[in-house]
């Protein structure tokens, strides 16, 4: 809200003085944030939480597959291309009812929730309709139990306003927590992965180790998201 009352000023100044050296400044100011904020969907990684303690299996993540859901990165590649977040949710709304399989169901929503938020770029959105469906897959996330710190922050970030100031911090606080607590528990492995990495795998072939540096690198862009996005979601349990 503050931050849409600057430019609003801003902008009334403009028209009072038309001056072209605040037009242009108020353009790289809304440069600057939309820059920041796809900067920021970048460093999210994506990761299926354990459903009551226990990994998701693979036949869940067939299922959905055989539904036409993109499942593989190359097949959100190739479904970016084609489709609006809003027809993501469109799909989303007409296959989520007839899911009766526990396990594909939550396979599903964790799915279906990290990709239209980061990949079909709804996060990056604010109108009535964006701010629903923000609200609707962050609490998926939140009911689940995963850790997803960027997700989660940028969301709430964006909910502010939408959202009561006591949600939001409630929200802020738990997924703290959960972050906090992976940090903790990966943090030691990572640095030793770091640290290793080039000498564990210097017997491998040139395929196995692009396959090596594709998982290693998976797990540290997930941990260095947790690390990133902590300060800020400290940030929101302060506001």
């Amino acid at each position: 809200m503050k931050a849409y009352f600057l430019v609003s000023t801003v902008i009334f100044f403009i028209h009072i003085y038309d001056d072209a050296s605040i037009r242009e400044a108020v353009k790289d100011t809304l440069q600057s944030k939309s820059k920041r904020e796809g900067a920021e969907i970048d460093l999210l990684s994506y990761s299926i939480p354990p459903m009551n303690g226990k990994p998701v299996s693979i036949g869940a993540l067939m299922e959905l597959k055989t539904k036409g859901i993109p499942m593989m990165e190359e097949e959100i590649v190739a479904a970016k291309k084609q489709k609006s977040w809003q027809q993501m949710d469109s799909l989303f709304q007409a296959h989520y009812p007839s899911l009766n399989d526990p396990e594909t169901q939550f396979v599903f929503e964790e799915h279906m929730a990290q990709i239209i938020l980061k990949d079909f770029g709804l996060l990056l959105n604010t109108d009535k309709k964006a701010l629903e469906r923000i609200a609707f897959f962050t609490e998926l996330l939140y009911k689940n139990k995963g850790v997803h710190a960027g997700h989660l922050c940028l969301a709430l970030t964006q909910l502010k306003g939408y959202w009561p100031k006591e949600k939001i911090k409630e929200y802020a606080q738990v997924t703290h927590k959960r972050v906090k607590a992976e940090i903790e528990k990966r943090g030691d492995s990572v640095q030793q992965i770091r640290e290793n990495f080039k000498e564990n795998t210097k017997t491998l072939s040139p395929q196995e180790l692009a396959r090596a540096e594709k998982v290693v690198g998976g797990i540290i862009k997930s941990h260095d998201e947790n690390v990133y996005f902590l300060k800020k979601i400290e940030h929101l349990m302060e506001e």
